[in-house]
C-alpha cells in the first residue's frame, strides 16, 4: 500500500481553493487539478509499504504527535514551482504557523526516513499542491490568471492532529483513505 502522513485541511479552506481552481480552469491550460477532497499538507511520503510497516509508521507518528502541541495554520498565497522557467506545480502556501509546520515536517521526515528509507531532497516549504501543469498549452493565460490570486488568503485553521493516509492510484486520480487519525499533544 502507498502511505503518506499529512495534515488535513478544513472544508471551508478546501472550498475556497476549489473556487480558485474553477477560475484558473478558464485559462484552458493543460493542468491536472487536485480534487477538493484530496487537498492536504504533506508531512512525509512513505512510499509502498506492507501492513506491518504501515503499523510501524502509525506507532512512530503517535510518538511524534505526543511531542507537538496544536497550532494555528493560515493558508495563503498562490504560486508556482519552480518560480522561474516553465511552472510544473500550482500551490498555496502557509503564512501564520509556518515555523510550527516546518518543525512538524522536519520531525516527521527525520523519524520516518529512518523507518522507511524514503527521503526527499528538497527544501521544506509547507504548501498545498492544487494543480500539476502537464504541458505549456495556454501557460501564458494561466500565469496571468495566477497573478490575480498571488496574495489571496484562504483561511486559518487549527492543526490538532496528523493523518496517516493510504493512497490508491486510479485512472481518474488518487483516492485517499485515513488509516489513522492521531491527535497532537495538549498544550503544555
Amino acid at each position: 500500500m502507498r502511505v503518506f502522513v499529512s495534515v488535513g485541511i478544513d472544508p471551508e479552506i478546501k472550498e475556497k481553493v476549489a473556487e480558485v481552481q474553477d477560475q484558473l480552469k478558464l485559462a484552458n491550460a493543460d493542468v491536472r487539478w487536485v480534487a477538493k477532497e484530496n487537498l492536504h499538507l504533506t508531512l512525509h511520503f512513505c512510499g509502498e509499504v506492507n501492513e506491518k510497516k504501515a503499523q510501524d509508521i502509525i506507532t512512530v507518528c503517535r510518538g511524534i504527535a505526543s511531542e507537538i502541541s496544536p497550532f494555528s495554520l493560515e493558508i495563503k498565497y498562490v504560486g508556482t514551482y519552480p518560480p522561474y522557467g516553465d511552472p510544473r506545480i500550482i500551490w498555496t502556501g502557509v503564512e501564520q504557523g509556518r515555523d510550527e509546520a516546518i518543525t512538524l515536517i522536519e520531525v516527521t521526515k527525520r523519524h520516518l526516513t529512518l523507518l522507511t528509507g524514503v527521503t526527499e531532497k528538497k527544501d521544506i516549504s509547507p504548501h498545498l499542491t492544487f494543480g500539476r501543469i502537464r504541458t505549456t498549452t495556454n501557460i501564458g493565460v494561466l500565469t496571468t490568471q495566477l497573478h490575480k490570486f498571488a496574495n489571496l488568503g484562504f483561511g486559518v485553521q487549527t492543526v490538532d492532529k496528523i493523518l496517516v493516509m493510504e493512497s490508491k492510484l486510479k485512472p481518474t486520480g488518487p483516492v485517499y483513505s485515513v488509516l489513522e487519525e492521531i491527535k497532537l499533544a495538549e498544550k503544555k
